[in-house]
């Protein structure tokens, strides 16, 4: 009865941040949600809770991210399935992440490497634990950038490539920006577009890594090539508004803004 009350109270309120198919795709979901705990079905319900923080993400709804994944966390699995094992699966690990995540991207280092340490013992085996080791990489990465520290980061992308390729990458040519190596930048940025154009259907195909490789490209041309700057800066705009992806759209925007 709660859950039945509670949809369309949750739909009302999804309105007011979401597009039209958005909504959509969060209502179904919400549906969702009310069968798999009627039928206590747990690993879909936690699984659901990932996908929609995922998406959250996507969207660059950071807080809304961060609430899915700690209701997920806080969900009392034991008791939805009486008799079962406290479930500790992948979204669990993936959950745990997105916590340590944010506070990297916050600027917490040292709570984002507590949460992350609670990981590594909550999930030592693999194939689970290639999640925080991705994280982890990804706060040795900010830190040792923000500190000045070429060496560290440089070890960070390269224990990163072993489970992201191409976000290693990128964050490869940020760090040979940083440096003020810019020709270094500009091949490694190009190889990842590259990547892009011609393999549609590769392993790696992320559309938020590509809006971000287009304005990485467009900072290295801004100086001298401010045309050719711009015209990166709107395929990067036009492709993060079709995604629905609001928080690169907003960065991209403020890139034009600074060169207009």
């Amino acid at each position: 009865m709660f859950l039945k009350n509670f949809i369309p109270v949750a739909s009302t309120f999804l309105v007011s941040l979401l597009s039209k198919v958005q909504v959509t795709a969060a209502y179904l979901m919400s549906r969702s949600d009310q069968l798999n705990f009627q039928h206590s079905m747990v690993e879909l319900m936690a699984n659901s809770y990932s996908q929609k923080a995922a998406l959250w993400s996507l969207y660059g709804k950071t807080q809304m991210c961060s609430v899915s994944s700690q209701l997920l966390l806080h969900l009392n699995t034991a008791m939805l399935a009486y008799g079962a094992p406290v479930y500790n699966g992948e979204a669990c690990c993936q959950a745990v992440c997105n916590v340590a995540n944010i506070l990297t991207e916050q600027g917490d280092y040292e709570r984002a490497a507590t949460v992350l340490q609670h990981a590594r013992e909550r999930f030592p085996h693999e194939p689970l634990s290639h999640w925080w080791m991705f994280s982890e990489q990804i706060l040795n990465f900010t830190r040792a950038i923000h500190h000045g520290k070429w060496q560290d980061a440089e070890q960070a992308v390269t224990k990163m490539a072993a489970t992201n390729k191409w976000e290693s990458q990128l964050r490869k040519a940020e760090l040979y920006l940083s440096k003020g190596d810019y020709s270094a930048a500009v091949s490694v940025s190009n190889a990842v577009l590259d990547h892009f154009r011609l393999q549609a259907q590769a392993d790696c195909s992320c559309t938020s890594l590509q809006v971000r490789a287009l304005v990485l490209c467009a900072e290295l041309q801004c100086g001298s090539a401010p045309s050719a700057a711009i015209a990166l800066l709107t395929t990067a705009l036009s492709t993060a508004q079709y995604h629905h992806m609001d928080h690169l759209a907003a960065l991209v925007g403020l890139h034009i803004a600074n060169l207009q």
